[in-house]
């Protein structure tokens, strides 16, 4: 399980629902709920609904999976903002630079 992170863009939203750290999120502040929607980025810290929040949104970012992920995969949002394998160019959040065994590891992601 990754603990780092480098983060080249770093953006300010405000989240407009409760949102964990490491989850995939949307530009207008919601957990980013399916595969296909347009991502900012991964939160770098928890927020409560009305409350600013840094999102990673360009380079590397520390996601929590929602279960077994291949390293080297690409990954989309699962229905809570958790990395699982997607389908590349349709569902592209990035790509898994390790391996997660089960839902709740952190792995490092490379945002595309």
């Amino acid at each position: 399980m990754s603990q780092q992170a480098r983060s080249v863009l770093s953006l300010t939203i405000t989240a407009l629902t409760i949102i964990p750290q490491y989850r995939i999120v949307t530009p207008q502040g919601f957990i980013a709920a399916s595969a296909g929607i347009i991502v900012l980025g991964v939160t770098e810290r928890p927020a409560s609904a009305g409350e600013l929040v840094a999102v990673t949104a360009i380079g590397t970012a520390i996601v929590e999976a929602g279960g077994a992920i291949s390293q080297g995969s690409v990954i989309a949002p699962d229905g809570i903002g958790r990395a699982v394998a997607g389908v590349p160019s349709v569902t592209q959040v990035g790509i898994a630079l390790q391996s997660a065994a089960a839902a709740g590891d952190l792995i490092e992601v490379l945002l595309s």
